[in-house]
């Protein structure tokens, strides 16, 4: 009787338990809203807000609309590829990564991807770099994408010769690279 008089006494009679989500919810709905009166940029600013929260597939896919919106289609396509990673495991996400399938698509008509090819096995300490612009390793294992248009790609790493080349993209083009890192 001890335990069940102290859980007592710190009861609220009434009170339900706070749910953490319930402001992360109140923002969606307005950044949702926002996006619908296509005040782009406060939505994806809100969206923002609510990913830093909880990441789902929903918010993604609403993150890319807003850069569509803003006419930022390279930000958009990675949102959407990022809502289908979300989604994929998640039955109730279905509806999202196929509508987020579908926007891939038709931004694939407009973004220009870039394969890299490094070495292998390749330096561990080896950068790269598209544009100034650093690119992990890990994220060149996909087609990077980049807006049509010239593109410097450098890699470097320790004890080899410094790799330097220039690509022009046109739009939706698929190339690959090959990079030789040689001593």
């Amino acid at each position: 009787t001890l335990a069940i008089e102290g859980s007592e006494a710190w009861a609220q009679p009434g009170a339900a338990p706070a749910d953490p989500l319930a402001p992360a919810r109140a923002l969606f709905a307005e950044a949702l809203s926002d996006e619908q009166a296509q005040r782009f940029s406060d939505a994806l600013q809100k969206f923002q807000r609510v990913r830093a929260v909880r990441d789902t597939a929903s918010v993604e896919y609403r993150i890319g609309t807003c850069y569509e919106g803003l006419g930022q289609p390279l930000p958009a396509f990675a949102a959407y590829r990022q809502a289908m990673e979300l989604g994929q495991s998640d039955f109730e996400s279905a509806d999202v990564v196929t509508a987020a399938g579908d926007r891939l698509q038709a931004l694939a008509k407009h973004i220009a991807r870039l394969t890299l090819v490094l070495p292998s096995p390749a330096p561990t300490d080896v950068q790269i770099r598209i544009d100034d612009t650093p690119v992990s390793q890990l994220a060149v294992a996909n087609p990077v994408p980049l807006e049509p248009g010239d593109h410097v790609v450098v890699v470097t790493a320790a004890g080899v010769a410094p790799y330097r080349s220039e690509v022009a993209l046109s739009d939706g083009a698929q190339a690959s690279l090959r990079v030789s890192l040689t001593p």
